[in-house]
This record gives C-alpha cells, sequence and structure tokens, in this order.
C-alpha cells in the first residue's frame, strides 16, 4: 500500500513539473539574467545581476477587450537570439552606436488569439514588450488592463 501512494506521490510531482517551464536569457557579458516562467497557464518573469534578485517573480500578461491574455495560455514557441548591429544618429555624443542584445520570444496562445513576448538583455539593462503577429482574428481590439507588474527586491 505504500508503494503505491510513493508511485501516486512520484506521479503527482511529474506532472507539477511538466505544468512550469522556465526560459533564461543574459545579456551578452552574461551579468543579466531574465527567467521567464510559464506555470499552469500563466506568465511570470523575474530578473537578477551577478546573482543578486533585482526583479522578483512578477506575473505578465495583458487583458482585452475580447480576450484575456494573462491566464490560459499556450506555449507555442519559444525562440532566442542574438542582435548586434550599428546604427547613426546626427546628433549626439557620438555618431555611431551598437545594438548588442541577447533576445528570448515567447508565442503564447489563447484560443484564436497569438501574442509574442519579446524580451532584449543588454548589459546595462533589459526591456520586454507585447508584439501580436497578423493573424485572422486580429482586426481590432482595446487594451483594457495592464496585468504586468514589477516587483522589486529591497536591495
Amino acid at each position: 500500500m505504500q508503494m503505491k501512494k510513493l508511485l501516486l506521490g512520484l506521479a503527482l510531482m511529474q506532472v507539477a513539473v511538466l505544468c512550469a517551464e522556465d526560459f533564461v536569457a543574459t545579456s551578452p557579458d552574461g551579468s543579466l539574467k531574465a527567467t521567464v516562467s510559464f506555470t499552469d497557464g500563466k506568465l511570470s518573469y523575474s530578473v537578477s545581476r551577478d546573482g543578486r534578485m533585482l526583479v522578483s517573480k512578477s506575473p505578465l500578461g495583458l487583458k482585452l477587450s475580447t480576450s484575456n491574455l494573462s491566464e490560459s495560455l499556450e506555449l507555442v514557441e519559444v525562440d532566442s537570439g542574438t542582435v548586434d548591429d550599428s546604427y547613426i544618429l546626427p546628433v549626439g555624443k557620438r555618431s555611431q552606436y551598437r545594438d548588442h542584445c541577447n533576445t528570448l520570444t515567447l508565442t503564447m496562445k489563447r484560443n484564436t488569439w497569438r501574442m509574442n513576448v519579446l524580451f532584449r538583455l543588454y548589459d546595462d539593462g533589459l526591456g520586454f514588450r507585447y508584439e501580436f503577429p497578423a493573424q485572422r482574428s486580429l482586426a481590432y481590439f482595446v487594451i483594457k488592463e495592464e496585468r504586468t507588474e514589477f516587483a522589486l527586491t529591497g536591495d
């Protein structure tokens, strides 16, 4: 009987692990790290620099006029890459600048809606945005609520 309970417990732990996935991206020099977690249909993220937590686990998502893209999400695709470009500005201290970062893109789906969450990690900071790729069900929408949070640590 105890063996059955143990096996059942192990099976339940495996199911819990299968429901949670973490995706990590770092800055080019490796000092900045973003971890994006997908657990039970919800996205969250955290940020650390040199092992010190800057932003603790915080939710991601949007509530639109026609769909709630902060829960009951499905993970469609994860992609990572590197950007290393230069650009010129006619004013400023220098004329040429470098755009060098590592990227992490998660494509999410809820019903017929698709949404990309794009992270860019630079040596001196990071940014992320929501992007809606062209899709048949997307003609017009209103963002009703921003569900993104920034849970800063006390440091």
